[in-house]
């Protein structure tokens, strides 16, 4: 762990983990947590503030990956229907990288991730290998909810580790069913 005082307090690199192409740092300052997203192929870094810390820890029970904002609010609207207390969403896979991170108690990690494939910057595929290949997470429930579906798809992505590869649904009831649907083997 890097310890570095300054007058605002001491900052400390508390984490670092890899992807095959990233390197992300976490660091804690008293009253924030900032990200520092580092692509070891293009040499380029981003530093993205988190906000305090406390409103990452306790986690949320489903965590949902998708950059379509009108997917995210019908599906976490369907979630709540369902009687899950907690979700929380991201839009792309490094927010969900940041978000996952910045939860330390392993008990406090989501249950289930629902995330789509065609994400902006890390596309859905390297964010589930990377979320598979890292100890941490290799328990989570991952549901892949897509608007396109093969039976090759399918198979890669079982062979990755995801449990359930769904086409996403065309209306909101369709969108309560397949949450109550997840729910109910999460619960099992």
């Amino acid at each position: 762990m890097f310890n570095k005082s300054d007058r605002a307090g001491t900052i400390k690199l508390h984490s670092t983990f890899y992807g095959p192409k990233y390197l992300f740092f976490s660091s804690t300052a008293p009253s924030s947590t900032t990200i520092t997203f580092f692509n070891v192929t293009t040499g380029k870094g981003k530093k993205l503030a988190l906000g305090s810390k406390t409103n990452c820890m306790t986690g949320s029970k489903v965590l949902i990956v998708d950059d379509d904002s009108d997917d995210v609010e019908i599906l976490a609207e369907a979630f709540t229907q369902t009687g899950v207390e907690s979700v929380h969403f991201v839009h792309s896979a490094m927010q969900a990288f940041i978000y996952l991170q910045s939860i330390e108690n392993k008990e406090h990690l989501p249950k289930l991730i629902v995330t789509d494939l065609y994400l902006p910057g890390i596309t859905g595929a390297e964010f589930l290998k990377d979320l598979k290949d890292m100890e941490k997470y290799k328990q989570i429930y991952v549901v892949v909810l897509s608007s396109h579906k093969s039976d090759k798809e399918i198979g890669k992505y079982k062979q990755m580790g995801v449990q359930e590869y769904l086409v996403k649904p065309s209306s909101y009831d369709e969108y309560v069913e397949v949450a109550r649907t997840i729910a109910a083997k999460l619960d099992a």
